[in-house]
């Protein structure tokens, strides 16, 4: 229950004591025509201004009040409270005019007689007082509640922020971290493994060169063990390149190479890991893709997607250029270029299937290749 439906009740049960007391004590006749009509009146414009919200109907029911007043007696002076509350509970009206509203209330009530001014004027002041103390109350509520909603704002920005501040530093940290895989791969291939390859050279060397038995044995034991150490070198630099290859990284690579010519659009949706063949499969299509939209291509717009579904993925290379209407299927390969060949001989591999289309809508490469198991 809302604080003015209180108020309201409240005064309700006042002015209905108020009229009850005048006539037990004598003051006023009738008293089934004054208690029912006044406790009508009153109770309807208390729900009256409770429902409706139109900012001019206190005003109106005020004139209407004092109308009445005038027209059919004293009794009516009993509405006075229940216009002078809404006249005074809202907070755009200035503090005189609801200083003056009850004033005036007030001292039109005297007419009515002694019996009836007393109580009225009591009742017009403790609802004049009830309103302003319910509308400041009401304010202060408000504005605590907007004081609040507005830090909670503040304070979910800022978690919003600090969680994408520290998105940000785990990217930066992880393609860090994938940048230093590549160079201790490309270091030891490089190094170790050129000076490994020569040893094992010279090894297979000297073993041709040997004529005493008795060292052959030694010498191809070193010769199995500079095999087994070049196998074990190239299992290390291959699980290295592994991991650093992150597909969403190279995609976006491949996209900024496409951006001075054409308006690039990438989408992708990768959550699950995959073989680093399978990465390059997936790199491998899109490369060839974007060199026969750069080569050939009429058009000013490109669009990729690299989507991973519940059971397959789905790669889809697009552009606008204007083609002949052909549609490329697999048995047509042979005749469609050693590009386009490529693509359908990754997909395959895989287990998947390529379809490319040419048209006055663009260009189009879609694969689709089942997830791995």
């Amino acid at each position: 229950m809302s604080r003015t439906f209180a108020d309201k009740l409240f005064l309700l049960i006042l002015t209905l004591i108020a009229v009850a007391g005048n006539v037990v004590l004598g003051f006023e006749d009738g008293v089934g025509t004054l208690l029912v009509i006044t406790v009508l009146i009153t109770a309807s414009v208390y729900g009256l201004t409770e429902l409706v919200r139109y900012r001019y109907l206190p005003f109106a029911l005020l004139a209407l009040a004092v109308i009445l007043f005038v027209v059919f007696g004293g009794c009516f002076a009993f509405v006075f409270p229940s216009v002078c509350y809404p006249v005074c509970i809202d907070p755009k009206r200035s503090m005189a005019l609801k200083i003056a509203v009850p004033a005036l209330l007030a001292g039109i009530s005297v007419f009515a007689g002694l019996s009836v001014a007393v109580p009225v004027i009591m009742l017009v002041a403790l609802a004049s007082y009830m309103a302003v103390n319910t509308s400041v109350s009401e304010a202060k509520i408000t504005q605590l509640t907007s004081d609040y909603d507005k830090a909670r704002e503040n304070v979910i920005r800022e978690q919003n922020k600090r969680r994408k501040a520290i998105e940000s530093s785990e990217n930066d940290a992880y393609l860090a971290m994938l940048k230093e895989r590549n160079r201790i791969a490309r270091e030891i291939h490089d190094n170790v493994g050129h000076i490994l390859t020569r040893s094992i050279v010279q090894m297979e060397a000297v073993k041709v060169i040997n004529k005493d038995d008795n060292i052959k044995p030694y010498l191809d034991s070193v010769a199995e063990s500079m095999g087994n150490a070049m196998s074990s070198i190239r299992k290390s630099v291959h699980e290295l390149h592994d991991d650093s290859i992150d597909l969403s990284v190279g995609l976006n690579d491949m996209i900024k190479s496409m951006d001075k010519k054409f308006d690039c659009k990438l989408i992708t949706s990768i959550e699950s890991p995959t073989s680093n063949e399978f990465k390059n499969m997936v790199l491998g299509i899109v490369k060839e893709s974007l060199t026969n939209i750069s080569k050939y291509s009429s058009g000013d717009k490109v669009r990729v997607e690299v989507v991973e579904n519940n059971t397959f993925w789905r790669i889809f290379v697009w552009d606008n250029g204007i083609c002949e209407e052909h549609d490329y299927s697999d048995n047509d390969f042979d005749s469609s270029g050693i590009g386009l060949d490529n693509i359908r001989s990754r997909a395959v591999k895989f287990g998947g299937k390529a379809r490319i289309f040419a048209g006055k809508d663009g260009f189009t490469v879609l694969v689709t290749v089942p997830k791995e198991t």
